[in-house]
Protein backbone atom coordinates (compact mmCIF):
# COMPACT_ATOMS: atom_id res chain seq x y z
CA UNK A 1 0.00 0.00 0.00
CA UNK A 2 1.81 3.18 -1.32
CA UNK A 3 1.70 6.47 0.93
CA UNK A 4 -1.59 7.67 -1.31
CA UNK A 5 -3.38 4.62 -0.11
CA UNK A 6 -2.74 4.84 3.17
CA UNK A 7 -3.66 8.38 3.63
CA UNK A 8 -7.31 7.66 2.50
CA UNK A 9 -7.54 4.72 4.18
CA UNK A 10 -6.87 6.45 7.45
CA UNK A 11 -9.20 8.68 6.44
CA UNK A 12 -12.00 5.99 5.68
CA UNK A 13 -10.95 4.46 9.37
CA UNK A 14 -11.88 7.53 11.00
CA UNK A 15 -14.89 8.74 9.55
CA UNK A 16 -16.58 4.86 10.16
CA UNK A 17 -14.69 4.90 13.96
CA UNK A 18 -17.15 8.57 14.16
CA UNK A 19 -20.09 6.74 12.89
CA UNK A 20 -19.98 4.43 15.97
CA UNK A 21 -19.39 6.92 18.07
CA UNK A 22 -22.60 7.86 17.18
CA UNK A 23 -24.88 5.32 16.44
CA UNK A 24 -24.62 4.48 20.64
CA UNK A 25 -25.94 7.62 21.08
CA UNK A 26 -28.69 6.55 17.79
CA UNK A 27 -29.50 3.30 18.75
CA UNK A 28 -30.64 3.80 22.92
CA UNK A 29 -32.83 1.61 24.65
CA UNK A 30 -36.33 3.36 23.89
CA UNK A 31 -35.57 3.45 20.14
CA UNK A 32 -34.23 -0.02 19.53
CA UNK A 33 -37.72 -0.82 21.48
CA UNK A 34 -39.76 1.38 18.64
CA UNK A 35 -37.29 0.14 15.90
CA UNK A 36 -38.43 -3.47 16.96
CA UNK A 37 -42.39 -2.60 17.51
CA UNK A 38 -42.69 -1.09 13.89
CA UNK A 39 -40.42 -3.77 12.09
CA UNK A 40 -42.90 -6.32 14.04
CA UNK A 41 -45.63 -4.29 12.60
CA UNK A 42 -44.82 -3.81 8.98
CA UNK A 43 -43.88 -7.46 8.73
CA UNK A 44 -47.35 -8.43 9.92
CA UNK A 45 -49.01 -5.91 7.06
CA UNK A 46 -46.43 -7.46 4.89
CA UNK A 47 -47.55 -10.58 5.10
CA UNK A 48 -51.30 -10.27 4.92
CA UNK A 49 -50.43 -8.06 2.15
CA UNK A 50 -48.73 -10.82 0.15
CA UNK A 51 -51.61 -13.61 1.09
CA UNK A 52 -54.07 -10.75 -0.08
CA UNK A 53 -52.92 -10.37 -4.17
CA UNK A 54 -53.48 -11.94 -6.70
CA UNK A 55 -51.31 -13.88 -8.89
CA UNK A 56 -49.80 -12.03 -11.66
CA UNK A 57 -50.38 -9.07 -9.53
CA UNK A 58 -49.72 -5.86 -11.81
CA UNK A 59 -49.57 -3.44 -9.36
CA UNK A 60 -47.14 -5.59 -7.65
CA UNK A 61 -44.72 -5.78 -10.74
CA UNK A 62 -45.09 -2.12 -10.79
CA UNK A 63 -44.42 -1.79 -6.92
CA UNK A 64 -41.43 -4.36 -6.75
CA UNK A 65 -39.63 -2.20 -10.13
CA UNK A 66 -40.05 1.31 -8.30
CA UNK A 67 -38.67 -0.15 -4.77
CA UNK A 68 -35.55 -1.67 -6.96
CA UNK A 69 -34.98 1.53 -8.84
CA UNK A 70 -35.45 3.62 -5.46
CA UNK A 71 -32.74 1.22 -4.04
CA UNK A 72 -29.95 2.68 -6.77
CA UNK A 73 -29.96 5.94 -5.32
CA UNK A 74 -28.43 3.90 -1.60
CA UNK A 75 -24.89 4.34 -1.09
CA UNK A 76 -22.80 6.46 -2.91
CA UNK A 77 -19.11 6.76 -3.86
CA UNK A 78 -17.39 7.15 -1.13
CA UNK A 79 -13.87 9.30 -1.60
CA UNK A 80 -13.00 10.70 1.15
CA UNK A 81 -11.47 14.01 -0.53
CA UNK A 82 -10.87 17.09 1.35
CA UNK A 83 -10.70 20.85 0.87
CA UNK A 84 -6.84 20.80 1.64
CA UNK A 85 -6.55 18.02 -1.05
CA UNK A 86 -6.46 20.47 -4.14
CA UNK A 87 -3.37 21.85 -3.03
CA UNK A 88 -1.28 19.04 -1.49
CA UNK A 89 -2.19 16.36 -3.70
CA UNK A 90 -1.82 18.51 -6.81
CA UNK A 91 1.15 16.60 -7.20
CA UNK A 92 -0.19 13.42 -6.94
CA UNK A 93 -2.81 13.69 -9.63
CA UNK A 94 -1.37 10.57 -11.83
CA UNK A 95 -2.18 8.20 -8.73
CA UNK A 96 -5.63 9.42 -8.45
CA UNK A 97 -7.39 7.19 -10.94
CA UNK A 98 -5.59 4.06 -9.00
CA UNK A 99 -7.12 5.21 -5.56
CA UNK A 100 -10.51 6.45 -7.22
CA UNK A 101 -10.35 2.45 -8.39
CA UNK A 102 -10.37 1.37 -4.75
CA UNK A 103 -12.53 3.72 -3.39
CA UNK A 104 -15.02 2.34 -6.02
CA UNK A 105 -14.81 -1.46 -5.13
CA UNK A 106 -14.91 -0.48 -1.48
CA UNK A 107 -17.96 1.49 -2.05
CA UNK A 108 -19.78 -1.14 -3.95
CA UNK A 109 -19.89 -3.00 -0.31
CA UNK A 110 -23.05 -1.48 0.96
CA UNK A 111 -24.86 -1.66 -2.48
CA UNK A 112 -24.60 -5.03 -2.47
CA UNK A 113 -25.57 -6.25 1.19
CA UNK A 114 -28.86 -3.39 0.20
CA UNK A 115 -29.45 -5.31 -3.09
CA UNK A 116 -29.65 -8.56 -1.36
CA UNK A 117 -31.29 -7.62 1.57
CA UNK A 118 -34.15 -5.80 -0.60
CA UNK A 119 -34.25 -8.48 -2.65
CA UNK A 120 -35.03 -11.33 -0.06
CA UNK A 121 -37.79 -8.62 1.38
CA UNK A 122 -39.48 -8.49 -1.65
CA UNK A 123 -38.74 -12.01 -2.90
CA UNK A 124 -42.45 -12.98 -1.46
CA UNK A 125 -43.95 -10.21 -3.67
CA UNK A 126 -42.28 -10.58 -6.71
CA UNK A 127 -42.53 -14.20 -6.91
CA UNK A 128 -46.42 -13.78 -6.80
CA UNK A 129 -46.53 -10.89 -9.10
CA UNK A 130 -43.96 -12.47 -11.79
CA UNK A 131 -44.85 -15.90 -11.09
CA UNK A 132 -41.13 -16.71 -10.89
CA UNK A 133 -39.00 -19.16 -8.48
CA UNK A 134 -36.17 -18.23 -6.35
CA UNK A 135 -33.59 -18.03 -10.03
CA UNK A 136 -34.56 -14.23 -10.07
CA UNK A 137 -32.96 -13.07 -6.50
CA UNK A 138 -29.49 -13.38 -8.07
CA UNK A 139 -30.66 -12.17 -11.10
CA UNK A 140 -32.02 -9.05 -9.79
CA UNK A 141 -29.18 -8.65 -7.14
CA UNK A 142 -27.01 -8.95 -10.12
CA UNK A 143 -28.91 -6.20 -12.36
CA UNK A 144 -28.86 -3.98 -9.92
CA UNK A 145 -25.23 -4.02 -8.60
CA UNK A 146 -24.39 -3.89 -12.41
CA UNK A 147 -26.20 -0.55 -12.98
CA UNK A 148 -24.68 0.65 -10.11
CA UNK A 149 -21.10 -0.07 -10.66
CA UNK A 150 -21.62 1.97 -14.21
CA UNK A 151 -23.42 4.58 -12.40
CA UNK A 152 -20.39 5.01 -10.14
CA UNK A 153 -18.35 4.49 -12.53
CA UNK A 154 -19.81 7.63 -14.77
CA UNK A 155 -19.81 9.62 -11.60
CA UNK A 156 -15.79 8.95 -11.36
CA UNK A 157 -15.28 10.19 -15.29
CA UNK A 158 -17.54 12.80 -14.40
CA UNK A 159 -14.50 14.09 -11.93
CA UNK A 160 -12.18 14.73 -15.22
CA UNK A 161 -12.35 17.88 -17.37
CA UNK A 162 -10.56 17.80 -20.55
CA UNK A 163 -8.16 15.63 -19.19
CA UNK A 164 -7.89 17.09 -15.35
CA UNK A 165 -9.00 16.37 -12.00
CA UNK A 166 -11.94 18.43 -10.92
CA UNK A 167 -11.20 19.02 -7.49
CA UNK A 168 -14.27 21.47 -7.13
CA UNK A 169 -16.68 18.78 -8.16
CA UNK A 170 -14.72 16.19 -6.03
CA UNK A 171 -14.36 18.04 -3.05
CA UNK A 172 -18.35 19.03 -3.03
CA UNK A 173 -19.60 15.86 -3.62
CA UNK A 174 -17.93 14.34 -1.09
CA UNK A 175 -18.22 17.05 1.53
CA UNK A 176 -22.40 16.56 0.80
CA UNK A 177 -22.22 12.64 1.40
CA UNK A 178 -20.11 13.18 4.66
CA UNK A 179 -22.72 15.93 5.76
CA UNK A 180 -26.39 13.75 4.80
CA UNK A 181 -24.88 10.72 6.88
CA UNK A 182 -24.20 13.43 9.86
CA UNK A 183 -27.59 15.09 9.62
CA UNK A 184 -29.27 11.81 10.39
CA UNK A 185 -27.29 11.62 13.65
CA UNK A 186 -27.81 15.23 14.18
CA UNK A 187 -31.46 14.42 15.32
CA UNK A 188 -30.13 12.49 17.89
CA UNK A 189 -26.87 13.74 19.37
CA UNK A 190 -25.43 17.28 18.44
CA UNK A 191 -22.81 17.11 15.77
CA UNK A 192 -19.67 19.29 15.87
CA UNK A 193 -18.89 21.21 12.93
CA UNK A 194 -21.96 20.48 10.88
CA UNK A 195 -23.27 23.13 9.10
CA UNK A 196 -26.85 23.45 8.46
CA UNK A 197 -27.74 23.86 4.38
CA UNK A 198 -29.66 27.35 4.30
CA UNK A 199 -31.37 27.89 0.97
CA UNK A 200 -33.21 30.83 -0.52
CA UNK A 201 -36.45 29.03 -1.50
CA UNK A 202 -38.36 31.90 -3.37
CA UNK A 203 -41.50 30.08 -4.30
CA UNK A 204 -42.22 30.45 -0.47
CA UNK A 205 -41.22 33.88 -0.01
CA UNK A 206 -44.76 35.03 0.13
CA UNK A 207 -45.32 32.88 3.52
CA UNK A 208 -42.76 35.07 5.40
CA UNK A 209 -45.35 37.86 4.68
CA UNK A 210 -48.08 36.36 6.71
CA UNK A 211 -46.36 37.40 9.60
CA UNK A 212 -46.09 41.33 10.26
CA UNK A 213 -43.20 42.98 10.36
CA UNK A 214 -43.57 44.35 13.77
CA UNK A 215 -41.61 45.16 17.06
CA UNK A 216 -43.81 41.84 18.80
CA UNK A 217 -43.49 39.74 16.07
CA UNK A 218 -39.26 39.69 16.02
CA UNK A 219 -38.74 36.27 16.30
CA UNK A 220 -41.53 34.91 14.61
CA UNK A 221 -40.35 36.62 11.26
CA UNK A 222 -37.18 35.20 12.12
CA UNK A 223 -38.16 31.70 13.56
CA UNK A 224 -40.14 31.54 10.03
CA UNK A 225 -37.40 32.60 7.97
CA UNK A 226 -35.14 30.05 9.29
CA UNK A 227 -37.86 26.94 9.50
CA UNK A 228 -38.03 27.83 5.62
CA UNK A 229 -34.75 28.44 4.21
CA UNK A 230 -33.29 25.15 6.05
CA UNK A 231 -33.55 22.02 4.86
CA UNK A 232 -33.23 20.16 7.79
CA UNK A 233 -36.44 21.65 9.36
CA UNK A 234 -38.74 21.98 6.33
CA UNK A 235 -37.80 18.54 5.12
CA UNK A 236 -38.05 16.88 8.35
CA UNK A 237 -41.80 18.54 8.67
CA UNK A 238 -43.04 17.34 5.45
CA UNK A 239 -41.37 13.31 5.71
CA UNK A 240 -42.99 13.46 9.14
CA UNK A 241 -46.38 14.68 7.85
CA UNK A 242 -46.07 12.78 4.73
CA UNK A 243 -45.10 9.27 6.68
CA UNK A 244 -48.38 10.57 9.40
CA UNK A 245 -50.45 10.27 6.41
CA UNK A 246 -49.47 6.92 4.41
CA UNK A 247 -50.43 5.64 7.76
CA UNK A 248 -53.64 6.81 8.03
CA UNK A 249 -54.34 5.82 4.43
CA UNK A 250 -52.71 1.94 4.67
CA UNK A 251 -53.00 0.93 8.40
CA UNK A 252 -56.90 -0.42 8.45
CA UNK A 253 -56.42 -0.55 12.37
CA UNK A 254 -57.85 2.00 13.67
CA UNK A 255 -56.58 1.76 17.20
CA UNK A 256 -53.40 1.13 15.82
CA UNK A 257 -52.87 4.40 13.51
CA UNK A 258 -54.20 6.78 15.94
CA UNK A 259 -51.09 6.21 18.60
CA UNK A 260 -48.87 6.21 16.02
CA UNK A 261 -50.06 9.41 14.10
CA UNK A 262 -50.02 11.24 17.72
CA UNK A 263 -46.47 9.93 18.02
CA UNK A 264 -45.34 11.35 14.98
CA UNK A 265 -46.97 14.28 15.59
CA UNK A 266 -44.96 14.83 19.12
CA UNK A 267 -41.83 13.44 17.46
CA UNK A 268 -42.17 16.40 15.01
CA UNK A 269 -42.39 18.99 17.63
CA UNK A 270 -39.88 17.44 19.99
CA UNK A 271 -37.23 18.27 16.55
CA UNK A 272 -38.86 21.46 15.91
CA UNK A 273 -38.37 22.75 19.33
CA UNK A 274 -34.53 23.13 18.93
CA UNK A 275 -35.43 26.45 16.75
CA UNK A 276 -35.19 28.18 19.88
CA UNK A 277 -31.67 28.14 19.90
CA UNK A 278 -31.15 28.97 16.08
CA UNK A 279 -30.05 32.16 16.41
CA UNK A 280 -28.50 31.85 19.75
CA UNK A 281 -25.07 31.95 17.94
CA UNK A 282 -25.74 35.41 16.67
CA UNK A 283 -24.08 37.72 19.19
CA UNK A 284 -26.41 40.82 18.12
CA UNK A 285 -29.72 39.02 18.54
CA UNK A 286 -28.91 38.90 22.24
CA UNK A 287 -28.81 42.85 22.57
CA UNK A 288 -32.39 43.15 20.08
CA UNK A 289 -34.88 45.37 22.40
CA UNK A 290 -36.79 42.20 23.14
CA UNK A 291 -38.41 40.67 26.03
CA UNK A 292 -37.80 36.99 27.10
CA UNK A 293 -41.61 36.59 26.51
CA UNK A 294 -42.41 37.91 23.52
CA UNK A 295 -39.39 35.59 22.08
CA UNK A 296 -41.41 32.48 23.74
CA UNK A 297 -44.30 33.74 22.55
CA UNK A 298 -43.55 33.85 18.98
CA UNK A 299 -41.74 30.40 19.13
CA UNK A 300 -45.18 28.99 20.59
CA UNK A 301 -46.94 30.97 18.03
CA UNK A 302 -45.33 29.49 15.22
CA UNK A 303 -45.44 25.76 16.82
CA UNK A 304 -48.39 25.83 17.53
CA UNK A 305 -50.04 26.77 13.84
CA UNK A 306 -47.81 24.50 12.15
CA UNK A 307 -48.93 21.80 14.38
CA UNK A 308 -52.17 22.99 13.40
CA UNK A 309 -51.57 22.87 10.04
CA UNK A 310 -50.49 18.72 9.89
CA UNK A 311 -53.43 18.18 12.50
CA UNK A 312 -55.97 19.41 10.21
CA UNK A 313 -54.70 17.65 7.12
CA UNK A 314 -54.81 14.49 9.32
CA UNK A 315 -58.35 15.36 10.63
CA UNK A 316 -59.73 15.86 7.40
CA UNK A 317 -57.58 12.72 5.67
CA UNK A 318 -58.90 9.91 9.18
CA UNK A 319 -62.62 11.50 8.46
CA UNK A 320 -62.64 9.86 4.62
CA UNK A 321 -61.14 7.11 5.66
CA UNK A 322 -62.15 5.99 8.88
CA UNK A 323 -65.54 4.35 9.57
CA UNK A 324 -65.27 5.13 13.46
CA UNK A 325 -65.92 8.94 12.97
CA UNK A 326 -65.78 9.70 16.69
CA UNK A 327 -61.99 8.14 17.32
CA UNK A 328 -60.79 11.05 14.83
CA UNK A 329 -61.06 13.76 17.60
CA UNK A 330 -58.66 11.47 19.24
CA UNK A 331 -56.14 13.56 16.36
CA UNK A 332 -56.96 17.25 17.49
CA UNK A 333 -57.33 16.24 21.25
CA UNK A 334 -54.14 14.52 20.98
CA UNK A 335 -52.65 17.40 19.20
CA UNK A 336 -54.13 20.08 21.74
CA UNK A 337 -52.75 17.87 24.55
CA UNK A 338 -48.84 18.10 23.02
CA UNK A 339 -49.52 21.95 22.57
CA UNK A 340 -50.75 22.59 26.23
CA UNK A 341 -48.63 20.08 28.05
CA UNK A 342 -45.37 19.95 26.23
CA UNK A 343 -44.87 22.88 23.68
CA UNK A 344 -45.72 25.65 26.51
CA UNK A 345 -43.41 24.08 28.78
CA UNK A 346 -40.21 24.09 26.58
CA UNK A 347 -41.08 27.41 25.13
CA UNK A 348 -41.11 29.27 29.09
CA UNK A 349 -38.19 27.24 30.14
CA UNK A 350 -35.61 29.13 31.27
CA UNK A 351 -32.74 28.12 28.70
CA UNK A 352 -34.59 29.83 26.22
CA UNK A 353 -34.86 33.21 28.04
CA UNK A 354 -31.12 33.68 27.64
Amino acid sequence: MNKLSQVFEGRRRNFHQKNGKYLKYVFNDHFVIIIFLLLGFLMIQYSQLVKEVPDNWNLGKVLVLLVSLASLFLGRLATFFEEADRLFLLAKEEELQGQLNISLKKSLLFPLLTFSLLSLILYPLTAKSFMVGLWVLPLQVGLLFLVKILLMKKEIASYYENGLFSWDKAISKEERRQASILKIYSQFVDIPGLKPAVKRRKYLDGLLNLVKKEHKFTYSNLYLRHFLRTGDYLGLYLRLSLISFALIILIKSQTLVLPLVLLLNFILIFQLITLKTSYDYQLLSRIYPVSPEIKSKNLYGLLKYLLLIVTCCQTVLALLVFSNKLMVLLIPLGSLLILSLYVRSKVDSKDLKR
